[in-house]
């Protein structure tokens, strides 16, 4: 099955490690306790998250251990390299090259409430009082848990030639995770984009008009453009219990962006324009659907 992830598997797996470190923490806290595994099992929120943050985000399970909230947040980065052009072969063919990185992770609590029925009297750090199930409550009820990460860009390649012409290559990636602990149920949503661009500047392009009945020629630079991106998104529900992974919905979306740039002075440009948008789902009960779109653009500014 390629729904299948060996990331969700390691999730399921790291709960009986994390089980078994909840109960040493849990009877070094409270020695009387008599055999307290069982009240860490598998659909425990005290056993869920840690093993959840161990598998997707990269934090050993016992730094988290009856507190879900991480004190250090993990590194975001861009990286821009221009210096290609000092390279002979570079250098004779483009007058500018650069390449760029870049990551960025967020990770949310979306909401969370403190549990009436938690007992702790003493502030030990531990309740005996378990749920219908036989697990001990946590301190906190939390509904969800959610990690964004995109690698925007994992690459991006922007060239200037000696002849103006101007090409960029790009590539996207992006994961959304929710944990939802009120169904032990992981909703993955990713996306991948590719972007295809190319450029070019005409120089000094004359276009004949009339001005009050006399022939008159406008002079400028038209500076042409055209994009073109393929992105996929692709939803998965993956259930705990259940151990299912299921495809939800998805579509892949190829769009055409092209226009034409003039400017008649520093404060008067005309731009034209055309669009054109195509989804087509991987789901059968939706339909492929296009939009497309093309006009002119004129844009007058008043401030110096």
């Amino acid at each position: 099955d390629e729904h299948i992830s060996k990331i969700f598997e390691a999730f399921g797996n790291n709960r009986a490690g994390v089980s078994q470190e909840l109960a040493d923490e849990y009877s070094q806290r409270n020695p009387g306790a008599s055999n307290p595994i069982q009240g860490f099992g598998n659909t425990s929120q005290e056993v869920l998250i840690p093993a959840f943050l161990e598998a997707y985000g990269g934090v050993s399970s016992s730094t988290v251990l009856f507190d879900p909230f991480m004190k250090v947040p993990k590194p975001n980065w861009r990286v821009t390299y221009d210096g290609l052009t000092q390279i002979p072969w570079f250098n004779k063919r483009f007058k500018r090259v650069t390449v760029g990185h870049g990551y960025r992770c967020t990770f949310s609590i979306s909401s969370y409430s403190t549990n009436l029925y938690y007992d702790d009297p003493n502030s030990e750090g531990y309740t005996e009082a378990t749920d219908i199930t036989g697990n001990y409550l946590s301190k906190y009820a939390i509904n969800q848990m959610v990690i964004s990460e995109q690698l925007s860009p994992l690459i991006k390649v922007d060239m200037t030639w000696k002849n103006s012409l101007i090409t960029r290559f790009e590539i996207k990636k992006t994961r959304n995770l929710t944990m939802s602990f009120t169904n032990n149920q992981l909703t993955e949503v990713k996306g991948n984009e590719l972007i295809i661009g190319a450029g070019y500047r005409l120089k000094d392009v004359k276009i004949p008009i009339q001005s009050k009945g006399k022939p008159k020629e406008l002079k400028s630079d038209l500076n042409v453009k055209a994009d073109f991106s393929i992105r996929s998104n692709t939803t998965i529900v993956r259930k705990l219990v259940e151990e299912t992974n299921t495809p939800l919905k998805g579509q892949r979306i190829l769009s055409i962006n092209v226009t034409a740039d003039y400017a008649i002075n520093r404060r008067f440009n005309i731009q034209a324009f055309y669009k054109r948008t195509g989804t087509k789902p991987f789901v059968s009960n939706l339909f492929n659907t296009s939009q497309s779109s093309a006009g002119i653009t004129i844009r007058f500014q008043l401030a110096p």
